[in-house]
């Protein structure tokens, strides 16, 4: 079973980078330190984008770096960022 954050993530995709970071008030203290919810991950390094269906519907499985770390995301609109993530790599 994975780590779950609801409802308390930014998701934002650069001309470089995707951006994962927590909101108000879920980026005080520690937290975010801990539960590893901060990403900054460059786009060069993303290699696959996919869409995956789950119990909870649709979400974005992203590939990435040298070891083939992986981050789901679920999105309001997985389309949106599977196709944000695909134009700009």
């Amino acid at each position: 079973m994975g780590d779950f954050a609801s409802n308390c993530l930014l998701v934002a995709v650069t001309d470089t980078t995707l951006i994962v970071v927590p909101q108000f008030p879920f980026n005080l203290m520690f937290l975010p330190a801990i539960y590893g919810l901060e990403r900054n991950i460059p786009l060069a390094t993303i290699k696959v984008v996919e869409i995956v269906k789950g119990f909870l519907g649709k979400s974005v499985l992203i590939t990435y770096g040298d070891t083939d770390r992986r981050l789901r995301l679920k999105v309001r609109e997985p389309f949106a960022l599977e196709n944000a993530l695909r134009h700009r790599r």
